[in-house]
This record gives structure tokens, sequence and C-alpha cells, in this order.
């Protein structure tokens, strides 16, 4: 039996912070599979232009924003996912800070130089 498996795609600044241990938690707590976190798994093993190979065996991707937004490197993973039909869920907190997602159904570029601000998820 193949085992599932989910991909956690954040920006940079959360790694190795305690924002990236929660969001990895609530994802691993709702998710029933091996949840693949770049930067602690994939890190050094393989090059950032092989990871869309990684994303196109998992069942899911999860995206966390930064500030309402995503990165450049993170909207090539979304829009590779979106692309290929690999279900797309974006991870927020609500006013009592409890984590829930929802369904990402695009993403489109902001038009922003930043590069932490570089494109916007379009959820339902």
């Amino acid at each position: 039996m193949k085992r599932e498996s989910a991909y956690y795609s954040h920006s940079k600044p959360k790694y190795n912070q305690p924002v990236e241990e929660e969001e990895y938690a609530f994802i691993k707590q709702h998710f029933d599979g091996f949840v693949i976190c770049p930067n602690q798994h994939l890190n050094g093993m393989i090059g950032s232009d092989n990871y869309y190979q990684v994303i196109a065996t998992t069942s899911v991707v999860y995206f966390s924003e930064l500030n309402g937004f995503i990165g450049r490197g993170m909207y090539d993973e979304c829009r590779f996912a979106v692309d290929f039909g690999i279900p797309v869920l974006v991870i927020r907190k609500n006013e009592v800070g409890e984590y829930f997602t929802l369904k990402v159904f695009d993403v489109v570029k902001t038009g922003f130089a930043s590069r932490h601000s570089y494109a916007k998820l379009i959820v339902n």
C-alpha cells in the first residue's frame, strides 16, 4: 500500500521558527501520512528545481502565507501543483488563533517588487 504524503510550502523567514513548528504540527494532526518540510527533509539533498518532482508525488500541498502573500519560489510551486491537479490548501489562523485550511483555486502575481509579496492565493 502506497503511503500518502503532503508537502508544506512556506517562506524562508519561517524556517526554524516557532511558527514553522506550529504549522507543521497542525498539518501532521490533520493529514494521515508523511508531511515533507523542505528545509527539514530536502535541504541539501536535492536542488530546489527538483522540488517539483517531490511535489508531483504528493497527495496535497499546504501553503503558508507571510502577511497574506507568498514568495516567488512558492508561487512556482503553487502554479505547478494547480496546473497538475494536485490539491492545494492554505493554512490560516482565525481571530482566536486556531489554525484552519482553505482550498486554493489559483495563484496570481501581485506585481510587487518584494520577493515575499510576489503572489496571492485565490481561495473560495
